[in-house]
């Protein structure tokens, strides 16, 4: 909103008037989920109608009532609340014959006209809870050398039971380090980082029969190329 004065003169008389201007947001952005897919497990003398399976959450970055949206999904075994992202089992799920089912979450904003977001939700349905993936290392560091321009891969992590059903993620976003969620390949883009900058970060991997993800740390340091050279001789 904006408040602005005008006048108006002649030789004689001098008159104003004030004004108030609206600007209203336009709704180019939809609905983003924090996350692209979602996992979650549970056991199955669990699945009831009514039983809490977990939270998805999005965000708009409109303004105003573009900024507000619901959730829904047209899956028929899951209901999820339109304002707080929970998913709730509609249907007992004991006698399903697949041990997961995947279904597609919206987002819906109030703009017009209206924008939508989406993620994927993957339940998967155990008879019983195993141990959380444990990582090869409790810590991994990986030396880099200055300077160096763009997006350069520098190494990976892994659990001891790698399987086509363990994700990776970092545990925060820094805009400099991304891993591939599937091969836990570690990538990133390190021109603004000098000699002697190190960044940490936590990385958790998360397995369909566990109910607590596995957790490691990586340490990323920044040396000069004749340091790694010396290193590398020794």
């Amino acid at each position: 909103m904006h408040k602005i004065k005008v006048f108006a003169q002649d030789k004689i008389w001098r008159v104003s008037a004030s004004m108030t201007i609206f600007v209203e947001d336009v709704n180019d952005n939809a609905p983003e989920f924090l996350s692209t897919s979602y996992n979650f497990s549970i056991l199955t003398p669990h699945t009831k109608n009514g039983y809490f399976v977990g939270k998805v959450e999005a965000n708009d970055l409109d303004e105003g009532i573009n900024k507000k949206f619901t959730y829904y999904t047209y899956s028929s075994h899951l209901y999820i609340d339109p304002e707080s992202g929970e998913i709730f089992l509609t249907r007992n799920l004991s006698f399903l014959p697949a041990d997961f089912i995947t279904a597609e979450i919206f987002a819906n904003d109030y703009g017009v006209p209206s924008n939508v977001g989406n993620t994927k939700v993957n339940i998967y349905l155990l008879d019983n809870y195993f141990e959380s993936p444990v990582f090869e290392q409790d810590e991994y560091v990986f030396a880099i050398e200055t300077p160096i321009e763009g997006n350069v891969s520098f190494g990976s992590v892994k659990t001891k039971t790698p399987n086509d059903r363990i994700l990776y993620e970092l545990t925060e976003q820094n805009g400099i380090i991304s891993i591939d969620s599937v091969t836990g390949k570690l990538s990133g883009n390190f021109s603004s980082m000098q000699t002697d900058d190190f960044i940490e970060l936590t990385i958790m991997s998360h397995d369909y029969k566990s109910n607590t993800p596995g957790i490691t740390t990586i340490i990323i340091k920044a040396i000069e190329k004749e340091e790694l050279e010396f290193k590398l001789k020794k």
